[in-house]
């Protein structure tokens, strides 16, 4: 795969050699080796544009977003000049995921259109691998409150799952969580309750303990029922969501916040002051404690 280099890129296969074993190479290690051959990198295009990328992997996984963004440049200046034509496109995937986690979503959108047709080359149109990569994209649109977009798109997910039977599978959960938030958009209350609650259901969230999708989907579903008119469901779905986020010791204040003030709302229109009042108030100390109280939420409260 790499070019047979002496110094810089023999000893950068060494590196990726150990990679390749599961160990953990740390950004000093690469630093290392770029400091050693300051002359040489420019020679080796391929193996620079894989340093770099993985370097920037380590600083996005230290949360150090400045400098994965830095090091994602500088591989995707030397991918264009590798033999590896993927490379960028890995590359740019890697930073639109880096920019959707930042919430800046027109730049995110830009590099995924980017790599979309390099990953269906690499990987096949019709495999798991892209299909995964292209709901994320998906994922990217509803963020972007693109809904008429995404729909017809989540439904030829859907239709890929549903075929190769993959109903289990964390990404078909996830098009379900998304097609049951659009249905709620557009008043059908009871399909995406059913949604929800086929979700909730499957034990494939716990098993890989993903508790906040599983908090938010509870949340959700007690939200559609109020929406539909069932209050008490929609207090008991609240309430099992809250006492989940206890059991399991879940730190997502604001979260918590949330469903402590639609208890309160609840508990408001039912005329339980007591209890609504009660609500009301944790909900605005969380958010004092986190300090949001400038935040929309908080001035709902």
């Amino acid at each position: 795969m790499f070019s047979k280099a002496q110094n810089f890129g023999a000893d950068f296969e060494k590196l990726n050699q150990r990679m390749l074993k599961g160990e953990d190479i740390s950004n000093t290690q690469f630093e290392k080796l770029l400091t050693s051959y300051p002359k040489q990198i420019e020679n080796y295009p391929e193996e620079s544009a894989k340093l770099y990328y993985y370097m920037g992997g380590n600083f996005n996984y230290d949360k150090k977003i400045d400098k994965a963004a830095e090091s994602y440049n500088y591989a995707y200046s030397y991918s264009l000049r590798a033999k590896d034509t993927t490379l960028k496109y890995i590359i740019m995937l890697s930073y639109g995921r880096l920019r959707f986690n930042e919430e800046k979503y027109d730049k995110a959108e830009e590099y995924y259109l980017f790599s979309l047709p390099g990953m269906a080359a690499y990987y096949g149109p019709s495999s798991i691998e892209y299909t995964n990569i292209y709901y994320e994209y998906v994922k990217l649109l509803m963020n972007m409150e693109r809904i008429k977009e995404a729909k017809p798109l989540l439904a030829a997910l859907e239709y890929y799952f549903k075929t190769l039977n993959l109903i289990t599978n964390e990404t078909y959960l996830g098009i379900l969580a998304d097609q049951a938030y659009i249905l709620q958009e557009e008043d059908n209350f009871n399909p995406a309750i059913e949604k929800y609650k086929f979700i909730l259901e499957n034990t494939k969230l716990l098993k890989r303990q993903d508790t906040l999708r599983y908090i938010t989907i509870l949340s959700n579903l007690g939200e559609a029922y109020r929406e539909k008119g069932d209050d008490e469901l929609a207090i008991s779905s609240l309430l099992s969501a809250k006492r989940f986020m206890k059991k399991n010791k879940v730190k997502q204040p604001q979260q918590l916040a949330s469903i402590e003030n639609f208890l309160g709302l609840f508990y408001k229109a039912l005329n339980d002051y007591s209890n609504a009042e009660e609500n009301f108030n944790d909900a605005i100390t969380i958010y004092k404690e986190e300090k949001l109280e400038n935040s929309e939420a908080y001035c709902t409260v």
